[in-house]
């Protein structure tokens, strides 16, 4: 008799996409590095990596059109997964990961979801990759699993997600997640986000 498996307390990932986004997505690494170059480094979890200021996103009017954009997508994904309608992005930052950049395993305390942005993608570039919060307590539970069930519940130590450029993906909070070295010989760009739920 096989025995019956029940997940419980999964952690949500939720992806959507921009629809069209290759027919903007120049002029917006246009802005990013035009901008990249009037500002200091405000590097925080990156290393080798430029990060710009957290609140950006509020006072760059020339920015305005890609904040709506971004704003919307996140909002139809927030909706599509919670009751939540009233969220609220509480900061909002541009990652440039140039050949060899990475970015060190982190959370992001004091917000309930963060998310991610691609913009620019090449190939090995770096994966996002996430550490499962019971890979201490339940190495061994995890360790010896049958492989399809490891499969059908992603039940390892880690997950991972390739970036996709146009692609958001938004995350727990206090989920320790990192970015591998960028393998490539351009830039990896992203915009990363934090996000409190009104309840």
């Amino acid at each position: 008799m096989t025995a019956q498996i029940i997940p419980i307390f999964p952690s949500l990932i939720l992806i959507n996409e921009v629809k069209n986004f290759n027919k903007i997505k120049e002029e917006l690494i246009d802005w990013i590095k035009k901008y990249q170059k009037s500002q200091n480094n405000y590097q925080v979890s990156g290393r080798n990596t430029w990060q710009s200021p957290t609140d950006f996103y509020k006072k760059e009017k020339s920015f305005f059109k890609y904040k709506n954009l971004i704003e919307n997508i996140i909002l139809e994904t927030i909706i599509s997964s919670f009751t939540d309608e009233k969220c609220q992005i509480t900061n909002m930052w541009i990652n440039v990961n140039g050949p060899g950049g990475y970015n060190i395993a982190h959370t992001h305390p004091s917000s309930d979801l963060s998310g991610v942005f691609w913009i620019n993608c090449p190939k090995n570039c770096g994966v996002l990759r996430f550490e499962s919060p019971n890979h201490f307590t339940q190495y061994k539970n995890i360790q010896t699993s049958y492989e399809n069930i490891k499969q059908s519940l992603n039940y390892y130590c880690d997950f991972w997600l390739e970036p996709s450029e146009g692609k958001l993906c938004i995350f727990p909070s206090d989920i320790k997640h990192f970015v591998e070295e960028n393998l490539s010989e351009e830039d990896r760009i992203s915009i990363s986000f934090n996000i409190k739920l009104d309840i």
